[in-house]
């Protein structure tokens, strides 16, 4: 397939699109207007890259503070039921569908210990995440790069609940080709999605 032939695809077409109106829009928006004064100091509204290289900090963080849960749990049985699935004789058919191997997933127990971990995982991030926004107005990525995550309308810090949509608003930022973390340089108050869901934004000193 030819590198024509995959931009003639409409789903590629349109995404190239989105892509070349965004880049088109970046390079009309003016400095000054990112600016803003809260309580008589003034900020910037954070960048994608800024943001983004915080956010890789903070998952680096979680994942060493996860690592000892995986640990446990493989102790606990999942070791067990990976030996399970092994053993299973249907395993080696040659032409094994894909509903028999979900099955066979199932019996022996892998899916509910993935299905576990993975809910343990958005929890404890979540707990992470929620409690440096509400305590300390920033996550140590975001405490790292001098950047505070504060309510839109008010400049102050923002309030449990806002933390909590916020999190779960991320997927939605995500999910749709990272169109909504796009938005981030590209919105007049350089907010993703889940900062307009959560009516929040991102700032950090304007030396920085």
């Amino acid at each position: 397939m030819t590198v024509n032939n995959i931009e003639s695809k409409p789903f590629v077409k349109k995404s190239l699109e989105i892509m070349d109106n965004m880049m088109n829009t970046k390079k009309r928006v003016n400095i000054s207007d990112s600016e803003i004064e809260i309580n008589g100091k003034k900020f910037v509204f954070s960048t994608f890259n800024k943001r983004l290289f915080a956010s890789t900090i903070d998952i680096l963080l979680v994942a060493i503070l996860v690592a000892p849960i995986n640990y446990i749990f493989s102790q606990l049985g999942m070791d067990d039921s990976i030996i399970k699935l092994q053993m299973q004789p249907e395993l080696m058919l040659q032409d094994i569908t894909m509903v028999t191997f979900l099955k066979m997933l199932y019996k022996s127990g892998l899916i509910t210990y993935m299905l576990l971990m993975q809910l343990i995982i958005i929890f404890f991030t979540g707990l992470y995440v929620v409690y440096f926004w509400y305590k300390k107005g920033a996550t140590p990525g975001k405490m790292l790069l001098r950047c505070k995550v504060l309510d839109a309308k008010t400049g102050e810090g923002i309030s449990i609940k806002q933390g909590i949509i916020r999190f779960l608003s991320i997927p939605l930022s995500i999910l749709p080709l990272l169109i909504g973390l796009f938005m981030i340089d590209f919105t007049k108050k350089r907010q993703a999605l889940h900062d307009k869901i959560a009516g929040t934004i991102v700032v950090s000193s304007k030396n920085i």
